[in-house]
């Protein structure tokens, strides 16, 4: 399970959330390209914490330019670790 702190919205600027990429798929996306945070933080706790590669965090204008204005407050991207034969790792 994975434990994710955010920090708290102060709504003197209105901040949203972080985007919340994982593998390319963005987390929480409705059908109507909105973005729903709380299935975001939902899904982010089934991760296997053993399987991630790495966690990059990218801020301002390069996230928005990368995600569009829905990521101006910032996006978090996670790879997951790929198994060499393609196939699903079985779970320990």
């Amino acid at each position: 399970m994975v434990f994710i702190h955010e920090r708290p919205v102060n709504f003197d600027s209105l901040r949203a959330p972080p985007l919340w990429v994982v593998d390319g798929v963005l987390l929480g996306r409705r059908r109507d390209g909105t973005i729903d945070h709380a299935a975001a933080q939902e899904a982010l706790k089934t991760l296997d914490v053993k399987l991630i590669s790495s966690i990059e965090v990218i801020k301002g204008e390069p996230a928005s330019e990368r995600f569009g204005p829905g990521a101006s407050d910032g996006a978090v991207l996670i790879t997951m670790v790929r198994p060499a034969n393609g196939r699903e790792e079985p779970k320990p």
